[in-house]
């Protein structure tokens, strides 16, 4: 169901050599491990929400190209992310490559996160960069979206939902400037000087 995201269980493959009766007690050990940080903590209850969300939605978007980097170690000469070197993180994630891998910055930056076009996903990351930048423009957006994350047609995604956003519509439209009236006849007509005047009384 669109908007509702799977979290599978955290089992370690290696241990399947294991009897299943010390299999099964070390996963729930780990469960119940991983159960008490989610409820301590609710920065690592969310980061750990997404990761599993992002590698739902590539895993159904991105399966074959998955599948074939894995087996072969490079993607399909038609997929839509092969320019972009697709390579895997510890946990499974598909990055983008790069050539920056000896700079300073973040792990994240160096390497942002592959998102498809027309995902739930990647418009709620979208939502919520458009908040966090106090709905700026799209270029803004870009920037901030694009530390962390590479969303396909990210530029064309993010114009739609700023010209969507009914805040942004209120405020950008310009305003209304007032005309200004005719002129008076004295003030078009030549005339000898002091041939019309004014008095202002000033009253105290």
């Amino acid at each position: 169901m669109e908007g509702r995201f799977i979290v599978k269980l955290p089992f370690k493959t290696e241990h399947s050599r294991c009897q299943n009766g010390k299999l099964f007690e070390m996963a729930a050990r780990r469960f119940m491990s991983l159960e008490k940080k989610l409820q301590s903590n609710q920065d690592f209850q969310r980061e750990y929400t997404k990761k599993n969300s992002v590698k739902q939605v590539q895993g159904i978007e991105f399966k074959n190209e998955i599948k074939q980097l894995r087996s072969r170690g490079c993607v399909p000469k038609e997929s839509k992310i092969r320019n972009l070197c697709p390579i895997f993180d510890e946990i499974g994630i598909l990055r983008v490559g790069g050539r920056i891998q000896q700079s300073k910055v973040d792990y994240d930056t160096q390497h942002p996160i592959i998102l498809p076009a027309k995902s739930h996903l990647s418009r709620l990351l979208i939502m919520n960069a458009h908040k966090k930048t106090w709905h700026s423009g799209p270029q803004i957006m870009l920037n901030y979206l694009r530390s962390k994350y590479w969303i396909l047609r990210a530029k064309d995604q993010v114009k739609k939902y700023y010209r969507e956003c009914t805040t942004c519509i209120r405020y950008s439209k310009k305003t209304t400037q007032q005309l200004m009236g005719q002129l008076p006849e004295v003030r078009l007509k030549p005339s000898p000087p002091f041939s019309s005047g004014n008095i202002k009384d000033c009253l105290e």
